[in-house]
C-alpha cells in the first residue's frame, strides 16, 4: 500500500500549517493563561472549511476523509492543542454523528450550520457514574407522543458552554440488554430544560473548557433521534473509534510543536549544542553535547514513529460490526 499523501492532502496540510502559524499560534499561550475560548480562531478556521471536514459537499461541507482530518488536527495541535480538541470533537463526534446517523431532514437542517461554524457541536456521553463504562448511563429519555423527555446530568462536556448543539446519549429502554438500552439525540442548546450550570477548572488545555450539562424535563422532538431507538451505544462506540485517531494526531501535533519550540528557543539544547561545538573547536578540545540536546534528539527520534502510526491508522479497515444500523430513509 502506498502511504504517500495525494497532492490535495499535501495542499491541505500546507494551508492549515500556514493558517496556524499566522492566526493561531501567536495567541495560543495567552488563551491558555486566561482560560479563554479561542472563538476568533474558530471563526477563522470555519472560513477555511475546517468546521465541515465530515460534512458532504451538498450541505456546504469540506469532506477530506479520515486521513485529511488527522492532518488538520495534527497541524492545529502544533499551534493550539485547545483549538484542535474543539475541531476534533465538532467534526468527528458531532458532524460525523449527524452525517452518518441523522435522517435526511435532520441532516439538511443541521449540517449546513455545523459546516459553516454557525453552531458548534458538543458530545455529551460521560456522567458522574459512567465514564469508561458508557453502558452505565443513568440519563433517561422517555417517549411522550412525538417527543422524548430527557432527564439527567452530563459532565466533562468539551466546550459545553459554547456549543449550539449537543449529541446526548440517554437510556430509552432500561430493561433491554446492555447494547440496546441507549439511544442518541441531537439536542439544541436553547431547548427548554437544558442548562450549563458550571465549567470545570483545569490545569492544562485551559482554552478548551469542559462543562456540566443538565437536562430537566427536556422535550426533544422524536425526529432528533439518531439512528434507531437502542442504537446509541453502538453509535457512541463507533464515533469514539474515529475520535481516538484524532487524539493520536493531536498528541503528535503537541509533541511536534513542543519540539519545534524547544529547538528554536534561545538557550535550548539545539542552540546550546551549536555554541558548545563552536567553543570547543576554537579551544582545540573535543566537543561535548549538552544534556538538553541529547534529550531533544531522543524526543525527535520517538516522534517520527508516532507520526507514522497516527497518519497510517485511517488507512486501516474498520473492525466488523463496529457501526450500528443507519436509520431507514424517511
Amino acid at each position: 500500500m502506498d502511504f504517500a499523501l495525494p497532492d490535495e492532502l499535501r495542499l491541505l496540510q500546507e494551508t492549515v500549517r500556514e493558517f496556524v502559524a499566522d492566526a493561531v499560534t501567536p495567541r495560543a499561550a495567552e488563551r491558555d493563561r486566561e482560560a479563554a475560548f479561542p472563538a476568533d480562531e474558530l471563526r477563522a478556521a470555519a472560513t477555511l472549511g475546517l468546521c465541515g471536514l465530515m460534512v458532504p459537499e451538498e450541505f456546504g461541507g469540506n469532506p477530506v476523509g479520515s486521513l485529511g482530518a488527522v492532518l488538520v488536527y495534527e497541524e492545529v495541535a502544533a499551534g493550539s492543542p485547545a483549538l484542535s480538541v474543539t475541531l476534533s470533537v465538532h467534526n468527528t463526534l458531532v458532524c460525523g454523528a449527524v452525517a452518518t446517523y441523522g435522517r435526511p431532514e435532520l441532516q439538511a437542517e443541521l449540517l449546513p450550520r455545523l459546516a459553516s461554524g454557525e453552531i458548534l457541536g458538543a458530545y455529551a456521553l460521560t456522567e458522574p457514574g459512567a465514564g469508561s463504562d458508557a453502558a452505565a448511563l443513568t440519563t433517561r429519555a422517555r417517549r411522550d407522543g412525538d417527543h422524548y423527555v430527557l432527564d439527567g446530568r452530563k459532565i466533562f462536556v468539551t466546550h459545553g458552554d459554547h456549543a449550539g448543539l449537543y449529541i446526548i446519549f440517554a437510556v430509552t429502554d432500561p430493561e433491554a440488554r446492555t447494547s440496546r438500552r441507549i439511544s442518541a439525540f441531537a439536542v439544541d442548546r436553547d431547548t427548554p430544560g437544558l442548562t450549563v450550570p458550571r465549567r470545570e477548572h483545569k490545569l492544562g488545555l485551559r482554552a478548551s473548557e469542559i462543562a456540566e450539562v443538565t437536562l430537566t424535563d427536556c422535550r426533544v422532538p422524536a425526529t432528533r433521534l439518531l439512528g434507531n431507538e437502542g442504537d446509541g451505544f453502538g453509535i457512541a462506540m463507533a464515533l469514539l473509534d474515529g475520535g481516538r485517531i484524532g487524539i493520536g494526531a493531536q498528541a503528535v501535533g503537541i509533541a511536534r510543536g513542543a519540539y519545534d519550540l524547544a529547538r528554536d528557543t534561545p538557550g535550548s539544547g539545539s542552540n546550546s549544542a551549536a555554541r558548545s561545538r563552536t567553543s570547543r573547536r576554537s579551544s582545540g578540545s573535543s566537543p561535548t553535547w549538552p544534556r538538553g540536546s541529547t534529550q531533544l534528539g531522543s524526543s525527535c527520534g520517538g516522534l517520527r514513529p508516532c507520526a507514522t502510526k497516527a497518519s497510517h491508522t485511517p488507512w486501516l479497515p474498520r473492525r466488523p460490526n463496529s457501526s450500528p444500523r443507519k436509520p431507514p430513509p424517511s
